[in-house]
This record gives C-alpha cells, sequence and structure tokens, in this order.
C-alpha cells in the first residue's frame, strides 16, 4: 500500500498550511486573551485580599479601642490615604502601583488610633520612615518621596515614586 505524494499537489499545500497557520494564530489569539483575563484576576484577588486584611484589621483597632475609651474630644486618626503623585508619569501597571501602595500603608499602620497631637510632633520621624526604605514590587525596587504630609482624622500621604538607586 502507498500513501499518495499530497506534498505535490498545491490544493493539499494551501489546506496544510492554512491548518498550521489557523492553529497558530488561533493559540495566539487564546493566550492574549487568557493572559488578560488572568492579569484582571490576579488584580482584583491582591486588592480584595488587601480590603479584607484592612477591614480585619479596623475591626481589631475598633475592639481595642472600646475597651480603651480615650477621654471625649481627643482626635485620632482613623485612616489612612496614600496617593501617588506621579502615577501616571512612572508608567506602572496596576498591580505594581497596587503593591506600592500596601507597602506604604504598611509602614504607616501603626499611626492608626494614635492621637493626632501626637502625630503632628512625630510627622518628620512618618517621613524618614516613609523615604528610608526601598520597596519592593514585582522585579524592581522603587523608593518613594513624601511630598505632602497631612495629619487629620485621616492621614494623607502624598507620594512620589522614583527607581531605587543600585549602589
Amino acid at each position: 500500500m502507498r500513501i499518495p505524494p499530497y506534498y505535490k499537489r498545491p490544493g493539499w499545500q494551501r489546506f496544510f498550511a492554512g491548518f498550521i497557520l489557523g492553529t497558530l494564530a488561533g493559540w495566539a489569539f487564546f493566550l492574549s486573551q487568557f493572559g488578560g483575563t488572568y492579569e484582571e484576576l490576579l488584580l482584583s484577588y491582591n486588592k480584595q485580599s488587601s480590603t479584607i486584611q484592612e477591614l480585619e484589621e479596623q475591626l481589631q483597632l475598633l475592639r481595642d479601642q472600646e475597651e480603651n475609651q480615650d477621654p471625649p474630644g481627643t482626635l485620632v486618626v482613623q485612616s489612612v490615604d496614600v496617593t501617588f503623585v506621579n502615577a501616571d508619569e512612572s508608567r506602572l501597571n496596576e498591580l505594581t502601583l497596587h503593591e506600592l501602595e500596601q507597602a506604604a500603608l504598611d509602614e504607616v499602620r501603626p499611626t492608626l488610633d494614635q492621637d493626632i497631637s501626637h502625630l503632628a510632633e512625630v510627622k518628620d520621624f512618618i517621613i524618614r520612615t516613609i523615604e528610608n526604605k526601598r520597596y519592593n514590587a514585582g522585579d524592581q525596587t522603587y523608593r518613594l518621596t513624601v511630598k505632602e504630609l497631612y495629619v487629620y482624622d485621616t492621614l494623607e500621604l502624598h507620594l512620589e515614586i522614583q527607581p531605587a538607586s543600585t549602589d
């Protein structure tokens, strides 16, 4: 029994070439769609897990605050807000920005439930704490520079992202 020589017929050659090119194009389309969907799901998962962690910490703070009642009229920091002033210019993806924001929040999280007058006295220490640390996000290392710091019932930090110099 002999297999007919399909490689010599142009119709079959076009069919096999089209089949191979179609398979490759379909595979490339599948990978691009799956990659985009996976990136969105990963970002959503990270945001939700950090929100859950933050809410659990707030619940613990509220329980501690209920046990240790401060005198009425005392203003305390209730939340921390981090804003990047050069988020667009740095051209970082959302996941990296989220990781940097969470790292900065972890640095200033002990200031929650602190008296505002005490934080106003040690604001230079807070600034140095944020600026002297290197933050890893993905494969890169970054430095954060404090541009503005507002202390009230919400501690507002306006930070600038800079790539860390390799020393």
